[in-house]
């Protein structure tokens, strides 16, 4: 979480929280192998092996993976563009995907009050909060 100023300001966090990721047997396979595997290779093969991924996704969405906002939204960018998003998601040590009470209870428990949260892309929450006076 982050503010802008001490006195009062919006705090604002993003947490992936759709349900269908957060239970099914692809992100419970992935991220553990994502920690093991990818974050012990050097970077010139996580480059590599995000190629292969990307254009495995790039197939997948041009066979119709697109129920969800975030893939629509994922069909419209270039292949390079692609190509950065899923290298980048192959990267963090730390991933956390929070559910929609999940990030509610940690925006209330860092003591914010006035919280909102919005559902992004059908994919995730973006989340504000106010800090009290």
């Amino acid at each position: 979480m982050s503010n802008s100023s001490a006195t009062g300001s919006v705090f604002c966090t993003f947490g992936l929280v759709r349900r269908v990721l957060c239970r099914c047997w692809l992100l419970r396979a992935l991220d553990p192998a994502r920690k093991l595997l990818v974050n012990s290779l050097p970077v010139s093969w996580v480059h590599g092996l995000s190629v292969l991924l990307t254009t495995l996704l790039w197939l997948l969405l041009q066979c119709g993976l697109n129920k969800i906002a975030y893939f629509r939204q994922f069909r419209t960018f270039t292949l390079p563009h692609l190509r950065s998003i899923v290298f980048d998601q192959m990267l963090p040590r730390i991933a956390n995907y929070w559910r929609r009470d999940e990030v509610d209870a940690l925006m209330r428990g860092a003591g914010l009050v006035d919280v909102e949260l919005t559902w992004v892309n059908e994919m995730s929450w973006a989340a504000k909060g106010r800090k009290p006076a």
